[in-house]
């Protein structure tokens, strides 16, 4: 990540797909999910808004799939302007 960030001029797209899930109950159950499908792409995705293209559109569309990325976002995808 280090080398990236220094050697990357620009980034136009990123995809946060992560996807961890526990059979574990409680805390313990819980932490690794959340650090991993949450926290894992905040972080990753603020170590990269340096590089991020401030020209792109950007989509939420959490039920959507990759295979599908060719295709304009549907109703279930929100563009923020």
């Amino acid at each position: 990540m280090q080398r990236f960030q220094q050697d990357a001029t620009r980034l136009d797209a990123l995809v946060n797909n992560a996807r961890v899930y526990s059979e574990r109950r409680g805390p313990e159950g819980t932490r690794h999910p959340l650090e991993t499908n949450f926290f894992g792409s905040l972080r990753l995705t603020e170590a990269l808004l340096p590089v991020l293209n401030d020209g792109a559109k950007t989509w939420s569309g959490s039920w959507r799939r990759v295979e599908r990325l060719e295709a304009p976002p549907g109703p279930r995808g929100t563009h923020w302007p």
